[in-house]
């Protein structure tokens, strides 16, 4: 029996744990978080930025990810380079496209928003519809996008999706235990560039929060 206990922690030792989005797990510390890529001090409390990241993707050249003292890392955030694209945003909307797919072969089906006042699901098909009878495919896309009348954006919520993600070829799967949600977003820099951003938040991002007001206030 001794023999057998001792196996079994030994293989449990020996079992790595599972990393989370670009290696990084929650709770890292700042220590750790620097071991998977270059990151320096950024100008807000507890925010650190990277160029690169060792388990990075060529989809993003810019990292940021949030590390208080006691929490460790709550989240992460990557950003793309720039962009360009013609006025119906052609090319912002074929990468945007293909990255949640990516996504939700991995996470399952979002929920995707490409108007600022309407949600809607893709449990159907995976297309980019017309809402609030405002034309999407047309000239000045880009224009209300940058202009904010416009979202591109998909997010995932923590625990499992409220839609049936085999409708749209995906498996049952959801997000990890510690992540909490996954938002990707396409936001424009003017009318003919744009970028993709994506922000993992962890289950401690509340405890973050927290920790970085009292820091804010401690001085008051």
């Amino acid at each position: 029996m001794k023999k057998l206990a001792f196996i079994a922690i030994a293989v449990f030792a020996a079992t790595p744990i599972l990393a989370g989005p670009f290696g990084l797990t929650q709770g890292f510390s700042l220590d750790e978080v620097r071991k998977a890529g270059a990151f320096v001090a950024a100008d807000s409390d507890f925010v650190y930025v990277s160029k690169s990241l060792a388990l990075g993707t060529p989809d993003f050249e810019n990292y940021s990810v949030l590390v208080t003292p006691k929490q460790g890392l709550c989240k992460i955030v990557a950003f793309s380079g720039d962009l360009y694209t013609d006025g119906y945003g052609r090319q912002l909307k074929t990468r945007f496209h293909a990255l949640t797919s990516a996504l939700a072969n991995k996470y399952g089906t979002p929920r995707v928003s490409l108007d600022i006042s309407k949600t809607i699901d893709l449990s159907r098909s995976f297309g980019f519809w017309n809402l609030g009878g405002i034309g999407i495919d047309d000239g000045d896309w880009m224009d209300a996008l940058l202009l904010r009348k416009r979202q591109l954006s998909a997010e995932w919520q923590g625990g499992s999706n409220s839609i049936d993600p085999v409708a749209m070829g995906h498996s049952a799967v959801g997000l990890p235990d510690s992540v909490g949600s996954i938002a990707l977003e396409g936001r424009a820099r003017s009318a003919s560039s744009a970028y993709l951003r994506l922000e993992y938040r962890f289950n401690n991002y509340g405890e973050c929060m927290t920790e970085l007001k009292a820091k804010r206030s401690a001085n008051l």
